[in-house]
């Protein structure tokens, strides 16, 4: 329905609904924010969640670009980490390549089951893109809390 001023065309609703999609997007990250709390980071254990900044250019970023942790995992009695960062490039780290590439620097608390590459390229943009921004945007204030719940349980195990 047109008051006049905007014709009512079908371009005219894509861009009302591109609109609407980054409102919610930037909805999203404002309550990520405000529903933070404090709590303490025990010995930079690394969980899902977890944010990390890269030292030096790793997986087409260049150094300082944040990624999150997607799954923690096991391999060969050793632990190992997954991150994703913001070009959606993905790879996993050992403890010593933790030590060599990432700077541990926050965490979001977040349910997240890793099920599949295919999955988590879908979550990216919904989930994972906005907590970095978020991240990015506000990192001095998350530093301080050092832990940020999001509550976001209901990507925990989607197919």
């Amino acid at each position: 329905m047109s008051d006049g001023l905007i014709p009512d065309t079908e371009e005219n609703k894509a861009l009302a609904m591109k609109f609407m999609f980054a409102w919610i997007i930037f909805c999203i990250g404002c309550l990520l924010f405000f529903k933070a709390k404090e709590c303490a980071m025990e010995n930079n254990t690394i969980v899902v969640g977890t944010v990390a900044e890269l030292k030096r250019e790793c997986l087409g970023n260049p150094p300082g670009t944040p990624g999150i942790c997607y799954e923690v995992y096991t391999l060969d009695n050793r632990p190992g980490y997954s991150f994703i960062f913001e070009n959606g490039n993905y790879d996993g780290f050992s403890p010593d390549e933790v030590e060599m590439l990432l700077d541990v620097r926050f965490r979001f608390e977040i349910e997240y089951k890793f099920v599949n590459v295919g999955r988590l390229s879908q979550d990216f943009p919904n989930l994972f893109a906005p907590l970095l921004k978020t991240w990015k945007m506000n990192k001095g204030s998350l530093e301080s809390l050092k832990t940020f719940n999001c509550s976001l349980s209901g990507f925990r195990g989607r197919r």
